[in-house]
């Protein structure tokens, strides 16, 4: 007995609603060929509208590059994708090895080039909701999928849309289940530190530091391996302040989000950053900016915990109010990126 199978997911500001059950009842039911004919079509609502795709596609554009981390975690090797801006030269150092680099540059995420992308002949252009104007042009020249992934959860919820796209439901939850696992191993860490309130700040000048608001993306994943970030401003997910006004924040410790070219210990250097509390009982830990900051999918996530991981298996200068939780440090087993 043959099948049609229509898988429906919507992808928006609510998250993504989905047909998983029925999927893995028919599957289930079906014998081998009847599961091969019942590979299409997929029906998805996304952010601006609905695609059906009749089978998996092959040649994948992508217009925003936050995209492509996503897409190279689960195997998805894409023909084009734009740029950041017109100074990008490559690709991040971590996808290295993942991604085969005979794509094309199709434009910036700003200004995609229509003519480059129709000469790929696309069987699927994914973009993002910031590029709605775009929306007519991309889906006139193939199905189109415009999603929500940018902000600081939305990876997940990418990866599942994609995983019903291209049949790799199995890779988005085992994506997902190892960065809760690498999650959890620091929230063990984190739990000897009970109460404590971290403030993750960037240098960015003599005696200034971006110090990031409990409503940034940065502190959505901090939360979630339990280091709480509490300063929060006007609705802002960040502010640009003077050193010297850091010490009235709350905050117990800083997390220093470190460029390639700042030199380790920096803000201990500055002579008004290093009288701050924190910076004066060493309560200071020093985590790579493009992970923090650049947060696109699973593959920074992870990075950025195992340094948290690192850091504070170090230990902290810090006396717990709660002795139960006490715990010693554990031997470093961070999760290896692969």
């Amino acid at each position: 007995m043959f099948y049609h199978r229509s898988v429906k997911l919507t992808v928006g500001r609510s998250g993504i609603i989905w047909s998983l059950c029925l999927c893995l009842f028919l599957t289930g039911c079906m014998s081998p060929m009847a599961a091969s004919a019942s590979q299409s079509p997929v029906t998805v609502h996304h952010e601006l509208g609905e695609t059906t795709l009749k089978s998996p596609p092959k040649r994948v554009v992508l217009t925003d590059p936050y995209l492509l981390e996503i897409t190279s975690a689960m195997g998805i090797q894409p023909i084009g994708v734009t740029k950041e801006n017109e100074k990008q030269t490559g690709i991040p150092s971590y996808l290295k090895g993942r991604i085969q680099l005979n794509f094309k540059w199709v434009g910036t995420k700003q200004q995609p080039d229509l003519n480059a992308i129709l000469k790929l002949k696309p069987d699927l252009i994914i973009a993002d909701v910031s590029q709605k104007q775009w929306y007519p042009q991309f889906s006139s020249m193939a199905p189109t999928l415009v999603v929500r992934g940018s902000g600081a959860d939305h990876w997940q919820k990418v990866a599942n849309l994609l995983g019903v796209v291209f049949q790799k439901s199995g890779q988005a939850q085992a994506l997902m289940k190892r960065s809760q696992q690498t999650a959890n191993r620091v929230r063990t860490l984190a739990s000897q530190y009970q109460g404590m309130k971290v403030l993750p700040v960037e240098v960015i000048g003599p005696h200034r530091v971006r110090a990031y608001t409990k409503l940034s993306d940065l502190a959505v994943l901090l939360d979630n391996v339990g280091l709480s970030v509490s300063f929060s401003k006007q609705k802002q997910p960040y502010v640009d302040l003077d050193g010297g006004k850091l010490a009235g924040l709350p905050t117990d410790t800083l997390i220093v989000l470190r460029k390639p070219s700042d030199p380790s210990g920096q803000i201990k250097k500055d002579p008004v950053l290093r009288q701050l509390p924190a910076v004066k009982a060493g309560r200071v830990m020093e985590v790579t900016a493009e992970w923090a900051l650049k947060r696109n999918g699973p593959l920074s996530d992870e990075k950025l915990m195992n340094e948290l991981y690192g850091q504070l298996n170090k230990g902290l200068n810090w006396a717990n109010p709660n002795p139960a939780h006490h715990m010693q440090p554990a031997k470093p087993e961070p999760s290896k990126v692969e």
